[in-house]
């Protein structure tokens, strides 16, 4: 009998109209590849819980410039654009926060 842990989240952006991307990679599987995240993106992906081992989840922002970022005379941010993971559940199990 096979048992499986899903992971799963939705991807989101500060401002659609700023071509950031992102990359989950799941120990050496990449399991979503977006150059432009240009709208609410849901994902999954089941993890194979039959061996018994420790899982590496890596998350990359793509295509951040320094302009995004939008600096004050005192170095305060007044805006910026990110990219933001959320709902993400691993096994059902709601993390309650957002990356």
């Amino acid at each position: 009998m096979e048992n499986f842990v899903k992971i799963s989240g939705t991807v989101t952006s500060s401002n659609y109209s700023i071509p950031l991307g992102c990359e989950i990679w799941l120990n050496d599987t990449c399991i979503l590849d977006l150059d432009h995240v240009k709208e609410e993106t849901k994902w999954e992906y089941s993890i194979d819980d039959e061996v018994e081992r420790e899982h590496t989840l890596k998350l990359v922002l793509k295509n951040k410039q320094p302009e995004h970022t939008k600096i004050d005379e005192q170095g305060n941010i007044v805006s910026d654009a990110c990219i933001e993971i959320k709902d993400m559940l691993i096994d059902e199990i709601n993390l309650n926060y957002e990356l």
